[in-house]
């Protein structure tokens, strides 16, 4: 179910109409932990994550746990006007939003997210706690990282019966500079 309620919150977020486009919707793999120079490329841009779960028995019996879930919408947005511009953003003349700014951007996915469940069985997302990841100055631009939790919960029963062995691993090893580079992949079947 995390991979399904991640993917969904993506595909929400990459389908919703905003007044500005954003340049990256994906799910998050690390990248602020490398280079902060590469990522802001990736600016205004959104990353989703799963932020971990509490699991509890559920009921009487023994073979169900409520599972409570947190996602995290990561939001980062640039600007050589300054710190303030990357998160108020600016607008044109007419109002037109020419650079969103993390608190719109934060804004509107919290209008696209809160109260979805997606016609999956779980509760709707609600907002929880919002935290600055990054609020600083590279070079010659302002950059505004903010993290979004959204928190759910579902029920989930102990698999029954025989669970499928795994057979085959693949492996896509890419470049440490350029992470949309593939340099190799690899194919192990394992004797089952």
């Amino acid at each position: 179910m995390i991979g399904l309620v991640e993917s969904k919150i993506v595909a929400a977020i990459k389908a919703a109409e905003l007044a500005y486009p954003l340049k990256f919707v994906g799910s998050y793999g690390g990248e602020f932990d490398d280079d902060i120079g590469l990522v802001v490329r990736n600016f205004p841009g959104v990353w989703v994550t799963f932020g971990g779960s509490l699991n509890k028995p559920h009921g009487v019996s023994k073979d169900k746990q409520l599972v409570t879930a947190r996602f995290a919408v990561v939001v980062g947005a640039r600007n050589v006007r300054g710190e303030e511009a990357t998160r108020q953003g600016t607008t044109g003349p007419n109002g037109a939003v020419i650079e969103p700014g993390t608190y719109r951007m934060l804004e509107d996915i919290r209008g696209v997210l809160w109260g979805t469940d997606f016609d999956l069985p779980i509760q709707a997302l609600e907002p929880r706690d919002v935290k600055t990841l990054y609020n600083t100055r590279l070079n010659d631009m302002a950059l505004s990282v903010f993290a979004q939790e959204y928190e759910t919960c579902w029920i989930e029963q102990k698999p029954t019966g025989d669970l499928p062995l795994l057979k085959v691993v693949g492996m896509t090893y890419t470049d440490a500079a350029d992470p949309s580079r593939v340099v190799s992949t690899d194919t192990v079947i394992l004797n089952t």
